[in-house]
């Protein structure tokens, strides 16, 4: 017989090809008997169709459900892109949450588009950005992508053109008085963070990941762990002998620290003097190797603002590329030192590279013009 009982429950029993197929209906009674046939019954017709050639008819899928399980699929994400992404559904579930994928057509995202353009964030006095904007379209890009639903409205559906801000290097004055002031900042983690971003070009999460293993003294190196691309995931970034004595510095103020630790591990913090707030001063008195700093920014706000240096934490990269680029490093150096996945990045960030072509014209100014 096709169904049995088994404790009660039925099942159903088919061969095809010569291959035993058992599958529980999970129900008893009548009920689980009629549902087995029917499983039956619908597993030969889906084998028979896939013999043939024959294409299934995939279940209508609503966007938020495709959206949550695309995220939630992607175990080689950084926690930062998984964030982003997070917040980018956010606002997409308001227009698109309730839409079947087949119903997301270009007119609904323009629609989406135009809008969002004009909300404006909690506690914030600007519209959205075109920049974000277009990161919560390519998410849904992504989505129908990974349903093959996007190659139907690709070509009429547009992002919007945004400002490529590279970001800039720092000048040795600016370096000089960001790295005293972080110094003196209530974060005792900043210096060393700062001067190891500048010195090697490592970004402000892989910092932060950083573990106490990655770290060989010897041959003063540090091996990144998970990056934001596979290139920079494992590379080997040499430690100038500044970076090297800095971070000696660093790991003589945990004597207890193991391998596993964080090299820049939590921070916690109290106030002195509660009884008049307004006098009163931060201290961090406690950390936990354990767990990883949660973030620089509001000490890395406060040090810019006490020198009046104006920047991102992502400059400090700009800088160190600058800076080995004019040293004499080869592009195949930079690229692997950087973690970059493509020479396209180098010409955003190598502004010593600029340079070098701009002066390289300025011969031509001797050239008299008769």
């Amino acid at each position: 017989m096709p169904v049995y009982e088994r404790n009660k429950i039925w099942w159903f029993r088919m061969k095809w090809k010569g291959t035993l197929i058992r599958k529980s209906s999970g129900l008893k009674g009548a009920e689980g008997k009629e549902f087995a046939k029917r499983m039956e019954a619908e597993r030969r017709t889906a084998l028979a169709h896939d013999e043939q050639g024959f294409k299934r008819k995939q279940k209508p899928i609503k966007f938020l459900a495709a959206a949550e399980a695309f995220i939630e699929s992607k175990i080689k994400w950084a926690e930062k892109t998984r964030t982003l992404h997070n917040t980018s559904l956010s606002h997409l579930k308001k227009y698109f949450g309730d839409c079947f994928l087949d119903e997301i057509t270009p007119e609904k995202i323009v629609q989406y588009q135009r809008a969002r353009l004009k909300e404006k964030g909690a506690g914030r006095k600007t519209t959205t950005s075109k920049r974000t904007v277009n990161i919560e379209v390519g998410l849904i890009r992504l989505v129908l992508t990974k349903h093959k639903r996007w190659g139907r409205i690709s070509d009429d559906v547009e992002f919007y053109d945004e400002k490529k801000d590279t970001g800039r290097a720092l000048s040795q004055d600016e370096q000089d008085r960001l790295l005293t002031a972080a110094r003196s900042s209530v974060s005792y983690s900043l210096f060393p963070a700062v001067l190891l971003s500048i010195h090697t070009g490592l970004r402000n999460e892989e910092l932060r990941l950083l573990h106490w293993d990655r770290v060989d003294f010897i041959e003063g190196s540090i091996r990144v762990g998970k990056s934001k691309t596979e290139e920079g995931s494992e590379r080997v970034v040499p430690l100038s002998q500044t970076a090297l004595q800095t971070l000696k510095d660093w790991r003589s103020r945990f004597p207890n620290a193991k391998p596993e630790h964080f090299v820049f591990p939590s921070e916690r913090y109290r106030l002195i003097g509660r009884k008049d707030a307004s006098k009163a001063t931060v201290e961090a008195y406690d950390s936990d190797p354990e767990k990883q700093i949660g973030s620089w920014r509001t000490a890395w706000r406060t040090a810019k603002k006490a020198v009046n240096v104006k920047c991102r934490w992502h400059d400090l990269r700009h800088t160190f590329v600058s800076r080995i680029a004019a040293g004499g490093a080869t592009n195949a150096t930079i690229d692997a030192v950087a973690g970059w996945r493509s020479p396209e990045m180098r010409k955003r960030y190598s502004h010593a590279e600029n340079e070098s072509n701009r002066k390289a014209v300025l011969v031509l100014d001797s050239t008299r013009v008769q």
